[in-house]
């Protein structure tokens, strides 16, 4: 089955297209540049769509066993969750993880890669050296950008002490008000 994209030029088969890039023109509408083979010629053109094409026909190769997507889920005390690597889609000068439901990187964007070594590579060049040193400062980190959203007042009992180091040390908000160390958590 052929599989066509309407573009500027009408209807491309995507058997054809050669590449596909995104364009976010400032103050025009983004598109996707398709550069396509019309016999020996390579023409472009503009497609206006809601799916990135660049996206779907990046190449896309099998992952090598080993390769898990691991992310800081919930609230704390943060858990890491994970799920295989089957494929990479190369865009760019990046690898992209295809995982069976793919669902990890678009539910936080406290994520990695778990490597065969047991180190985790994040997607911003950053290396733990374990899954215990990914999940403890990822989920430090997801403890400060709730606070930000948050309004917390703590309590002269935590002796200066900021609200992500409570969360560091294992404590959950319910916690650290039983204890005195907060007084309330609002939205």
């Amino acid at each position: 089955m052929s599989r066509f994209i309407h573009t500027s030029h009408g209807d491309i088969n995507l058997d054809y297209v050669l590449s596909a890039r995104d364009r976010y023109p400032k103050g025009e509408q983004p598109y996707t540049e398709v550069r396509y083979l019309e016999g020996r010629d390579v023409l472009t053109a503009k497609a206006y769509t809601t799916i990135s094409l660049e996206a779907h026909t990046a190449p896309v190769v099998r992952a090598e066993p080993g390769y898990s997507v691991v992310a800081v889920l919930g609230p704390p005390p943060y858990e890491a969750h994970a799920e295989p690597v089957i494929a990479w889609r190369i865009e760019h000068d990046y690898a992209r993880p295809i995982c069976p439901g793919d669902s990890i990187t678009s539910a936080t964007n406290r994520w990695g890669i778990l490597m065969p070594s047991g180190k985790v590579q994040m997607p911003c060049d950053c290396t733990y050296g374990s899954m215990t040193e990914f999940l403890q400062q990822e989920g430090v980190k997801l403890a400060e950008e709730a606070a930000s959203r948050e309004q917390r007042i703590m309590t002269p009992k935590c002796a200066g002490a900021p609200y992500s180091e409570f969360i560091k040390k294992g404590w959950t908000d319910a916690q650290l008000i039983e204890h005195g160390y907060m007084l309330k958590a609002s939205a």
